[in-house]
């Protein structure tokens, strides 16, 4: 009987500087001269690699979930230069074909997919697959504070809670109305003023800006590693995967700026697999999946 497939997470600034992160425990750094800051991943029933269990709850120090989620990716940190809201995007890339890998139904998974996020553009049958929003269209909860580039970031706190009116607070007459459509506490209406392209491309934030995003769902189930969606749904997931990691990337539309990764990995079978991809990563720094993702063809 094959062993219950495990899971090993990664993040950093780049592909090519991946680090070792403790899920349900701690934040990783992900800080580099574009983006400053750390991630912390929560997985409900998590298992690590064997020697490498981990927590299979969130602790204090990454908080719990929201909303019935089962896993969630928290952001906190600055850009830092002025990045313009409809530039900014995250989303899951692979360096490799994954059409061969897709299972029947993905199609009607994919109209789900773009209820829930309108403003996703996708093309999951290309060489380079890829699938990608605008972060602060797509995140479950968005909080902004406006600060000084110089001013130290602050400690770590794991709560996000949805306020992007900072973000309309310079007084001109386009953020006067802008403001209008967004409240505190309201990440719906957060979301559909940026699912608008057009209004995206008017909203700056600002260097220095410290922003804390939460991105969440309850789709997965990690104790059998399987999706299931609304309407029956259901994907056994490690019956599909092809070997690649499953890659997301904060990142601007040309890919000519990569702000950080987060990469999740399954690892079939004993620790030796993933203790040996953690002595790659300290040797090189890199993954087998190292490649740069830009060309993506967002436009």
């Amino acid at each position: 009987m094959p062993a219950q497939p495990r899971i090993v997470v990664h993040a950093g600034p780049s592909l090519d500087s991946l680090k070792a992160v403790k899920v349900n425990e701690e934040p990783t750094d992900v800080s580099s001269s574009e983006f400053e800051g750390a991630v912390a991943v929560r997985i409900q029933d998590y298992l690590g690699p064997e020697g490498q269990e981990g927590k299979p709850a969130p602790s204090a120090k990454v908080g719990s979930f929201k909303d019935g989620a089962t896993w969630s990716i928290v952001i906190k940190g600055r850009f830092t230069g002025d990045q313009e809201a409809d530039e900014i995007m995250w989303g899951n890339c692979w360096s490799k074909p994954i059409r061969d890998s897709l299972p029947y139904g993905t199609s009607a998974a994919l109209k789900f997919v773009h209820i829930v996020d309108p403003a996703l553009e996708q093309d999951v049958y290309a060489d380079k697959p890829w699938a990608l929003s605008p972060l602060l269209a797509t995140m479950n909860y968005v909080s902004t504070t406006l600060a000084d580039s110089k001013t130290p970031l602050p400690d770590w706190s794991p709560t996000v809670d949805d306020d992007i009116v900072p973000l309309f607070s310079d007084g001109s007459e386009r953020n006067r109305k802008l403001a209008k459509e967004v409240e505190k506490g309201a990440p719906a209406k957060r979301k559909k003023l940026f699912n608008d392209a057009t209004k995206r491309k008017q909203v700056t934030i600002p260097a220095g800006t410290i922003i804390s995003a939460d991105f969440c769902n309850g789709y997965i189930d990690f104790k059998t590693l399987s999706l299931k969606l609304p309407g029956g749904l259901h994907f056994a997931l490690a019956s599909y995967w092809d070997g690649q990691p499953v890659t997301f990337v904060a990142r601007n539309r040309s890919g000519s700026k990569e702000f950080f990764f987060v990469t999740l990995q399954i690892v079939k079978g004993s620790e030796k697999g993933a203790k040996s991809e953690d002595a790659k990563l300290e040797k090189d720094g890199s993954t087998e999946e190292g490649e740069n993702v830009d060309e993506l063809g967002v436009d």
